[in-house]
């Protein structure tokens, strides 16, 4: 394996479906804008919680490719909400069950949407635009990444390699402990050195491998058979 056969890339300028001379296509505003207040609405949250709404992620930045996401982050008071343990459950479930009802894009490229507390800070080096305030809160900037660092190509050789194993194996223990080692891992490196981690690269190959998704798949069907006569 050699850099040519990761899917992950610095580009020389921002995504040209989302931005045009680093400010946000006026279009692609409104209809996220759009988009965030009905993910309220349709989960039934008052407008009152909301802060701003902002685009992060590699979509913000020069390392996205064709399997980016567009993040659209719902900035919010989760005080205002409930309990923060339940919230956060809460939140997690409405982000995958409006996931899987809707299949919302922008050219090509899923938009995913995830409600954070206004306090919650973003990882290192990654940028974030507001599209409330139409401005960069953290303006994007280029890294030097080494993709032919023999650490990450050894890396995402081998978390490919288990997550294969694991789906052929169809163990359900041991693909919720993958996850969560995964999970973990991209935390500490997101923590450490932002969107450039290795961590968070080899987690990103895998996604855009479908891997994430065959393991997922896999674990539901295991526990769907389980309880099933």
């Amino acid at each position: 394996m050699n850099s040519t056969e990761l899917t992950y890339e610095i580009q020389n300028k921002l995504n040209p479906i989302v931005w045009e001379n680093e400010k946000i296509i006026p279009e692609v505003k409104r209809k996220l804008i759009d988009l965030g207040y009905y993910w309220l609405e349709e989960n039934d949250l008052p407008e009152s919680i909301l802060r701003d709404m902002v685009l992060t992620g590699s979509s913000t930045g020069y390392n996205y490719n064709k399997y980016s996401d567009i993040d659209l982050h719902l900035i919010v008071d989760k005080d205002e909400i409930g309990s923060p343990k339940l919230v956060d459950d809460f939140l997690f479930d409405k982000k995958k069950i409006f996931g899987e009802k809707h299949d919302i894009k922008i050219e090509d490229h899923d938009v995913e949407v995830y409600a954070q507390d206004y306090r919650e800070k973003f990882p290192k080096n990654e940028s974030v635009y507001s599209l409330l305030h139409d401005k960069w809160i953290i303006k994007p900037t280029k890294e030097k990444v080494d993709l032919d660092n023999p650490k990450l190509l050894k890396k995402v050789r081998y978390y490919k390699k288990l997550a294969k194993a694991l789906i052929k194996e169809k163990n359900m223990q041991k693909i919720v402990n993958f996850k969560e080692k995964l999970r973990k891992l991209r935390q500490s490196g997101l923590q450490r050195m932002g969107e450039y981690a290795i961590e968070n690269i080899v987690y990103k190959e895998l996604r855009n491998a479908k891997l994430l998704n065959k393991l997922e798949d896999t674990l539901t069907d295991i526990i769907d058979k389980r309880f099933s006569i």
